[in-house]
């Protein structure tokens, strides 16, 4: 699992991993692809990507630690459904 945050500094990436004690590496999407391809016209988008870089949901808005662990459940349950197809 890893983060895309769109077109910010990296100090501001590193400030924002410390304060939340995130422990997952997070890209810099400098071109706005990954909004480009959910739709989003503005930020914070949440986009949750399988394995093959197949973008299963996109989140639009603030959302909650629960709501992030819902989504992955969802997105992760697919991946391996679609496995056994």
């Amino acid at each position: 699992m890893f983060g895309i945050d769109e077109m910010e500094q990296a100090a501001a990436i590193e400030r924002y991993r410390s304060s939340q004690h995130v422990r997952y590496p997070i890209a810099l999407d400098t071109d706005g692809h990954v909004g480009d391809s959910c739709g989003a016209i503005g930020l914070p988008l949440h986009a949750f990507i399988e394995r093959g870089g197949t973008i299963r949901a996109c989140r639009f808005g603030e959302i909650t630690r629960a709501e992030i662990e819902t989504a992955l459940k969802t997105v992760l349950s697919r991946g391996r459904s679609n496995r056994h197809r």
